[in-house]
C-alpha cells in the first residue's frame, strides 16, 4: 500500500514538473512575439519639418515642408495633415486672430502653403511680431513633430530718381517697433531685380542697407521692358532670420519696348505653324515613304 502511494506521489510530481516546463516554454515563445508586436506598434518613422514665412506685395503665406531621410537622400512625406497655429496652440480666437489657423495637407512633394489674405494688419490684434507653429500629430506611421518660427513684420518701399542719364532705384527696409512706429533696418542684405517672363534679373550687385535702411542702384539702360510700356522692378530680402522673405514689386514707365513683328512670313526660322510649304511637304513625304517601305517589307 505504501509503495502504491509513493508511486502515485512520484507520478504527480513528475506531471507537475512537465506542466511547469510546458507553461514556461509557452511564456518563452509568446513573450518575444508580444514584445516584437509592441515594438512594431510603438516604433514610428521620425520626419523632419521646416517652416518659412513669405510676404509678397502685402500677401502673407506660411509654407511647411516635411521630409524623411532614406540613406543620404531626402524623401518627401506626402498625404499627411499638419495644423497651423498663430502665437499659441489653442482654438481660433476671432477677436485677436490667435490660435488655430487651418489644416495644411501635404502634397506629393511633402509641401503645403497657407495664405493669410487678411494681411499682417489683422494678425495678432495689431501686433507686429508673430509666432507660427505647425504640428503633425496622431499619425500611425510617423512620430509627432512640430516646428515654429518667430517673425517680425517688415516693409519695403521703392522709389525712382534720375541722375544724369540713369534711372536710380532706391529701396528702403523698415521694421515695426513695440511703440507702433517704423524704424529703418541697417545691415540687411536687400536685392534689386527686374522681373522677366520666367525669372528675376538681378542688378546692382550685392547690396546691404545703410543706417537709413536704404540701398540704391542704377537701372541698366539697355533692358527691354513690357509691351505696355512699363518695367517691373523688384526689391526683396530672402530667408532673413528676423523677417523671413519679403518681396515688393513696382511698375515704372519705360521707353525700351519689345519689337512687335507686323508680318509673319513662312521662313526656315519661323515657328512650326509657319514653316515653308516645301519643307512641310518634304517632311510628310519622307514619313509616309519610310512607313510605306516598312509596311511593304512586312507584307
Amino acid at each position: 500500500m505504501n509503495s502504491l502511494l509513493k508511486g502515485n506521489r512520484l507520478i504527480s510530481q513528475f506531471t507537475k514538473q512537465i506542466i511547469y516546463f510546458l507553461f514556461a516554454g509557452l511564456l518563452f515563445i509568446c513573450n518575444p512575439a508580444k514584445s516584437q508586436e509592441e515594438k512594431s506598434r510603438t516604433s514610428k518613422t521620425v520626419a523632419n519639418m521646416s517652416l518659412n514665412y513669405k510676404k509678397k506685395d502685402g500677401v502673407i503665406s506660411v509654407n511647411v515642408s516635411v521630409f524623411k531621410k532614406a540613406g543620404n537622400k531626402r524623401v518627401a512625406v506626402a498625404g499627411l495633415n499638419t495644423n497651423l497655429f498663430l502665437n499659441e496652440e489653442t482654438t481660433h480666437n476671432h477677436k485677436t486672430g490667435d490660435g488655430w489657423l487651418g489644416t495644411l495637407p501635404l502634397d506629393f512633394d511633402g509641401k503645403s502653403s497657407y495664405e493669410l489674405t487678411s494681411g499682417a494688419g489683422n494678425l495678432g490684434s495689431g501686433k507686429h511680431e508673430f509666432k507660427f507653429i505647425v504640428k503633425m500629430k496622431g499619425d500611425k506611421n510617423y512620430a509627432d513633430k512640430e516646428a515654429e518660427i518667430i517673425i517680425k513684420d517688415a516693409s519695403i518701399t521703392t522709389s525712382i530718381s534720375t541722375k544724369d542719364t540713369l534711372k536710380m532705384v532706391t529701396a528702403k527696409l523698415t521694421e515695426w517697433k513695440e511703440d507702433g512706429t517704423e524704424a529703418p533696418v541697417a545691415g540687411a542684405e536687400l536685392k534689386l531685380s527686374i522681373k522677366r517672363s520666367f525669372s528675376l534679373f538681378p542688378f546692382g550687385g550685392d547690396l546691404t542697407t545703410d543706417k537709413n535702411g536704404e540701398v540704391t542702384a542704377a537701372l541698366p539702360n539697355d533692358v527691354i521692358g513690357e509691351a505696355n510700356g512699363t518695367l517691373i522692378v523688384v526689391a526683396r530680402i530672402e530667408e532673413n532670420e528676423s523677417f523671413g522673405s519679403v518681396l515688393v514689386s513696382k511698375a515704372i514707365p519705360w521707353n525700351i519696348l519689345p519689337k512687335i513683328k507686323t508680318e509673319n512670313k513662312r521662313n526656315l526660322w519661323s515657328t512650326g505653324k509657319n514653316a515653308p510649304y516645301s519643307l512641310v511637304i518634304a517632311s510628310v513625304s519622307i514619313v509616309f515613304l519610310t512607313w510605306g517601305i516598312i509596311a511593304y517589307l512586312v507584307t
